[in-house]
């Protein structure tokens, strides 16, 4: 997969998740991050693939969620234009970051190095830092951070983008 296919694939995630949380935003339901990351993280662990895409996707509507109900107090007045914000600022984040950690022919070239150093399999190193953003949110919704260049609004946006890269990662070609 190369960089413009890759780029592809997140705006499809992101859009797949725009649409999730309009419907939950209809139902009025609650963000359920870290049930949502346990189950992906089983999925993918015992290899049962076939729900992962969709679980993957909840799990980026209830960051957005999340996100939403911090910046507007999650109230009816949330709009398309709030959420298309987010999920534009995440996909520019993970473009940037790409571009930093990746080459152009190459995607992915950061995240095959736990493979290729036989660590793990790819799929689990971004696991691994997926676990590492949901610990950071859980601590974080009881106090207030210490590292203040990083907001618990930028780990949800960047276990968003770990979410739209395993599924980039899945689909490869």
């Amino acid at each position: 997969m190369n960089k413009e296919d890759f780029l592809g694939y997140i705006e499809d995630a992101y859009l797949n998740a725009e649409d999730i949380v309009a419907k939950k935003l209809l139902r009025d339901e609650e963000p359920l991050i870290t049930s949502k990351f346990e189950f992906v993280a089983k999925s993918i662990i015992n290899e049962n693939k076939s729900n992962t895409h969709s679980a993957l996707d909840k799990l980026m509507a209830d960051c957005i969620l999340e996100l939403l109900k911090r910046d507007l107090g999650y109230s009816n007045s949330v709009s398309i234009e709030h959420i298309k914000k987010i999920t534009e600022k995440g996909k520019a984040i993970i473009e940037a970051k790409n571009h930093d950690y990746a080459d152009s022919s190459d995607p992915f070239a950061n995240f095959r190095l736990v493979d290729n150093l036989e660590i793990c399999t790819v799929e689990i190193g971004i696991l691994v830092r997926m676990s590492d953003k949901v610990a950071r949110i859980k601590n974080l919704s009881n106090k207030d951070n210490a590292v203040k260049d990083e907001t618990i609004e930028d780990t949800l946006l960047d276990l968003c983008n770990y979410s739209a890269i395993l599924q980039a990662w899945m689909v490869r070609g």
